[in-house]
């Protein structure tokens, strides 16, 4: 499926794109000073040159807003967790906290504005990537003093109790750059002697005679074909067959996309899209 090929392409833990020592996710040396930055002219000329300087793929906006970004996300944890009227520790978890910039600034705001609250936080990063996680430590814990008050949990935050076993304790949950990295499935329509069914796309190997079943033992990752990788860049094709997948039938079943075409509201569908997968609709 679709969403296998994504997952392993992102993170696998040795051969994945955020795997890599080199990762794509960039760290600003300072905060942009945008009081000298003319109009979005200037703002794009100075992102530009950090970008050719750094060699990153992309910079998240927590990183490229900091410290203002940080500030007012730690501004509204604050202002809710004030109306808890509740005495237990503060508690914040981050699902794939990046280069760890949001971090720091949330916990250095929290350090000032509410000293008594910072004395007992816990801020908990849920990482898939080991070289990110290594770097959100030095970053938050080490270079920015927060010590144990941050720690990392190196696991995927899709797989049932990524985060932990059941506690009914408060805490907020901080997802920025989650959803466009997560792995997802691709389903199809195509008009077909007037009839529109659904089809789902599957990713296998370009040459059949390579291997599907790596065969002998270890890791789930392990066990991967080589192919599922695309390392040579041409090895994999696209594919599609009739809908079979348990996990597509189930949602295809739960959401009436075909008034979603009638009606033509694509905010609304996707509105609906999303109570339904949060148990909210």
């Amino acid at each position: 499926m679709m969403r296998d090929f994504i997952r392993a392409s992102l993170y696998h833990p040795t051969k994945g794109y955020f795997a890599s020592s080199a990762s794509p996710v960039g760290t600003l040396d300072a905060p942009l000073d945008f009081g000298f930055l003319v109009g979005e002219s200037g703002y794009r000329a100075k992102l530009r040159e950090q970008y050719e300087r750094l060699g990153c793929s992309w910079l998240t906006p927590a990183e490229i807003f900091r410290p203002h970004f940080g500030k007012g996300i730690a501004r509204y944890v604050l202002a809710e967790h004030g109306k808890l009227r509740t005495r237990e520790p503060l508690r914040i978890v981050e699902v794939g906290a990046g280069a760890g910039g949001l971090a720091v600034d949330i916990l250095d705001h929290i350090k000032l504005a509410a000293p008594h609250l910072y004395r007992d936080v816990s801020y908990t990063s849920i990482e898939a990537s080991g070289e990110l996680a290594g770097r959100q430590t030095e970053r938050v814990s080490k270079t920015a003093g927060h010590g144990d008050r941050f720690r990392v949990s190196v696991r995927d935050a899709t797989e049932r109790g990524a985060l932990g076993k059941s506690d009914t304790r408060h805490a907020f949950l901080i997802a920025m750059e989650v959803l466009d990295n997560m792995p997802h499935d691709l389903l199809v329509r195509e008009a077909r002697g007037g009839v529109r069914p659904w089809s789902e796309v599957l990713v296998g190997p370009r040459d059949e005679t390579e291997a599907v079943d790596a065969g002998g033992g270890g890791s789930a990752w392990e066990q991967l074909p080589g192919w599922v990788l695309n390392e040579r860049g041409d090895q994999v094709v696209e594919a599609t067959r009739e809908i079979s997948d348990a996990l597509v039938r189930r949602t295809l079943g739960s959401y009436d996309w075909e008034q979603q075409f009638r009606s033509n509201s694509s905010s609304r569908g996707l509105m609906g899209l999303v109570d339904w997968a949060f148990g909210t609709g």
